[in-house]
């Protein structure tokens, strides 16, 4: 499956959202969440570390996922980024 310029706009733009936030865990589920309407998901996999970025196959011929995390010291939250390449 091939996926649009205008599914990836709409996927990229939710990312965002999700991204101007800070997280208590991964948002995995939620990243998911937005993947699963264009018929799209994240592999399973072990996400270890206090900051890492990654590249995921998530069904597209034509796109991955890239995702990169860093947890903050003080409050142990999660700062994400993530987008379709």
């Amino acid at each position: 499956m091939k996926l649009t310029a205008k599914n990836r706009k709409q996927i990229n733009g939710a990312l965002c959202d999700l991204a101007r936030v800070y997280h208590p865990a991964l948002p995995l589920a939620d990243i998911d969440a937005i993947l699963q309407p264009h018929g799209l998901a994240t592999e399973e996999a072990i996400y270890c570390g206090r900051e890492a970025r990654c590249t995921l196959e998530v069904g597209a011929e034509n796109s991955m996922l890239v995702f990169s995390w860093y947890k903050h010291d003080t409050t142990g939250r999660y700062e994400i980024n993530a987008y379709m390449s």
